[in-house]
């Protein structure tokens, strides 16, 4: 080999030193954006989130309702209501539960109430007495969610 065939090659010194860093930096930050959205992507499945689900709820439901005067003592007369509730809703709960007891002319006599606590699918009976009932009269009574 001869020293003539070699060429020589002069690489200038970068005039712009500032311009070639902030280049530089745009060219990292871009690429690191770039990995983040690929990543977000791929955490996701690609698909989009499905909505929120409602919470669930509890609806109680009247089942049943019967009466007796099983609560009459020594000739106290006195009427005793019965009613069934169901949770027919999704999720545990507590109501408000009520029976009204009604004379002839569906005037109000008396209601009883209390909190009711149920599992979804959970059915319990609660019974209400009314000694405010009197022996000759008629009455008609209902059962309640809600209080009333």
């Amino acid at each position: 080999m001869d020293r003539q065939d070699e060429r020589i090659v002069v690489v200038e010194k970068n005039k712009h030193p500032f311009l070639t860093f902030i280049g530089g930096a745009v060219l990292v930050l871009l690429g690191i954006g770039m990995v983040g959205a690929w990543l977000d992507k791929e955490g996701k499945g690609g698909k989009p989130e499905p909505p929120p689900q409602p919470p669930p709820e509890a609806r109680f439901e009247i089942i049943d309702r019967l009466s007796d005067e099983q609560c009459t003592q020594l000739g106290d007369y006195c009427l005793q209501v019965h009613c069934s509730y169901q949770n027919k809703g999704d999720g545990a709960g507590e109501q408000t539960v009520a029976a009204e007891l009604m004379n002839e002319e569906d005037a109000r006599v008396a209601l009883r109430s209390q909190s009711l606590t149920l599992m979804p699918g959970a059915t319990q009976r609660v019974s209400f007495r009314f000694p405010e009932a009197e022996l000759e009269q008629k009455y008609r009574y209902r059962c309640l969610v809600g209080g009333g």
